[in-house]
Protein backbone atom coordinates (compact mmCIF):
# COMPACT_ATOMS: atom_id res chain seq x y z
CA UNK A 1 0.00 0.00 0.00
CA UNK A 2 1.84 3.00 -1.36
CA UNK A 3 -0.04 5.40 0.94
CA UNK A 4 1.85 4.31 4.05
CA UNK A 5 5.36 4.47 2.57
CA UNK A 6 7.68 7.00 4.20
CA UNK A 7 8.40 8.91 1.02
CA UNK A 8 7.16 12.13 -0.47
CA UNK A 9 3.88 12.16 -2.37
CA UNK A 10 5.47 12.31 -5.83
CA UNK A 11 7.73 9.33 -5.15
CA UNK A 12 4.82 7.28 -3.84
CA UNK A 13 2.65 8.16 -6.83
CA UNK A 14 5.48 7.32 -9.24
CA UNK A 15 6.03 3.96 -7.53
CA UNK A 16 2.32 3.12 -7.70
CA UNK A 17 2.13 4.26 -11.32
CA UNK A 18 5.11 2.12 -12.30
CA UNK A 19 3.71 -0.90 -10.49
CA UNK A 20 0.60 -0.77 -12.71
CA UNK A 21 2.68 -0.52 -15.93
CA UNK A 22 2.40 -4.17 -16.96
CA UNK A 23 3.87 -3.55 -20.40
CA UNK A 24 7.00 -1.74 -19.21
CA UNK A 25 6.38 1.14 -21.65
CA UNK A 26 6.30 3.81 -18.96
CA UNK A 27 2.64 4.56 -19.60
CA UNK A 28 -0.82 3.40 -18.56
CA UNK A 29 -3.92 2.78 -20.63
CA UNK A 30 -7.39 3.71 -19.38
CA UNK A 31 -7.63 0.36 -17.60
CA UNK A 32 -4.19 0.82 -16.06
CA UNK A 33 -5.12 4.30 -14.86
CA UNK A 34 -8.36 2.93 -13.41
CA UNK A 35 -6.42 0.22 -11.56
CA UNK A 36 -3.87 2.75 -10.28
CA UNK A 37 -6.45 5.23 -9.04
CA UNK A 38 -8.71 2.54 -7.64
CA UNK A 39 -5.79 1.08 -5.66
CA UNK A 40 -4.96 4.53 -4.24
CA UNK A 41 -8.58 5.14 -3.26
CA UNK A 42 -8.88 1.71 -1.68
CA UNK A 43 -5.72 2.36 0.34
CA UNK A 44 -7.02 5.71 1.54
CA UNK A 45 -10.41 4.24 2.44
CA UNK A 46 -8.75 1.39 4.30
CA UNK A 47 -6.90 3.91 6.44
CA UNK A 48 -10.18 5.71 7.12
CA UNK A 49 -11.34 2.57 8.93
CA UNK A 50 -14.40 3.22 11.03
CA UNK A 51 -15.09 6.56 9.35
CA UNK A 52 -16.75 4.81 6.41
CA UNK A 53 -18.50 1.93 8.16
CA UNK A 54 -21.94 3.48 7.75
CA UNK A 55 -21.72 2.93 3.98
CA UNK A 56 -22.33 -0.52 2.52
CA UNK A 57 -19.35 -2.25 0.87
CA UNK A 58 -21.25 -2.37 -2.42
CA UNK A 59 -21.80 1.40 -2.33
CA UNK A 60 -18.12 1.99 -1.50
CA UNK A 61 -17.03 -0.20 -4.44
CA UNK A 62 -19.34 1.72 -6.77
CA UNK A 63 -18.10 5.11 -5.54
CA UNK A 64 -14.46 4.04 -5.90
CA UNK A 65 -15.03 2.65 -9.40
CA UNK A 66 -16.94 5.74 -10.53
CA UNK A 67 -14.30 8.10 -9.13
CA UNK A 68 -11.42 6.15 -10.68
CA UNK A 69 -13.15 6.08 -14.08
CA UNK A 70 -14.00 9.78 -13.93
CA UNK A 71 -10.43 10.77 -13.07
CA UNK A 72 -9.00 8.39 -15.70
CA UNK A 73 -11.20 9.91 -18.39
CA UNK A 74 -10.21 13.40 -17.27
CA UNK A 75 -6.51 12.52 -17.61
CA UNK A 76 -6.95 10.86 -20.99
CA UNK A 77 -8.81 13.85 -22.42
CA UNK A 78 -6.54 16.50 -20.87
CA UNK A 79 -4.77 18.71 -23.39
CA UNK A 80 -5.32 16.31 -26.30
CA UNK A 81 -7.25 13.06 -26.49
CA UNK A 82 -5.00 10.03 -26.03
CA UNK A 83 -5.19 6.32 -25.29
CA UNK A 84 -2.45 6.22 -22.65
CA UNK A 85 -0.64 8.56 -20.24
CA UNK A 86 2.88 8.70 -18.86
CA UNK A 87 3.68 9.70 -15.29
CA UNK A 88 4.81 13.07 -16.67
CA UNK A 89 1.36 13.47 -18.27
CA UNK A 90 -0.20 12.57 -14.92
CA UNK A 91 1.92 15.17 -13.09
CA UNK A 92 1.09 17.84 -15.66
CA UNK A 93 -2.64 17.05 -15.46
CA UNK A 94 -2.53 17.16 -11.66
CA UNK A 95 -0.77 20.53 -11.58
CA UNK A 96 -3.26 22.15 -13.99
CA UNK A 97 -6.63 20.63 -13.12
CA UNK A 98 -6.23 17.33 -11.30
CA UNK A 99 -5.83 18.88 -7.87
CA UNK A 100 -9.39 20.26 -8.28
CA UNK A 101 -10.91 17.05 -9.63
CA UNK A 102 -9.24 14.66 -7.23
CA UNK A 103 -8.21 16.49 -4.05
CA UNK A 104 -8.15 13.11 -2.29
CA UNK A 105 -4.75 12.51 -3.91
CA UNK A 106 -3.35 14.91 -1.32
CA UNK A 107 -4.03 12.17 1.25
CA UNK A 108 -1.07 10.27 -0.21
CA UNK A 109 0.95 12.70 1.94
CA UNK A 110 1.16 11.04 5.36
CA UNK A 111 1.40 14.41 7.12
CA UNK A 112 -2.28 14.96 6.26
CA UNK A 113 -3.23 12.03 8.51
CA UNK A 114 -3.44 12.72 12.23
CA UNK A 115 -2.26 9.26 13.30
CA UNK A 116 0.75 9.34 10.94
CA UNK A 117 1.65 12.91 11.91
CA UNK A 118 1.88 11.81 15.54
CA UNK A 119 4.36 9.04 14.73
CA UNK A 120 6.68 10.89 12.37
Amino acid sequence: MVVIFRRNKSMKLAHGFDSMDDSGRGSLTRRGLWRFLRALLCGILTLCGEEVTDISPEKIYQIVDDAALYVSDSMLSFSKPRTFVTFQDFAEWYGVIGYEISPWLELIDRSKWKFFACTE
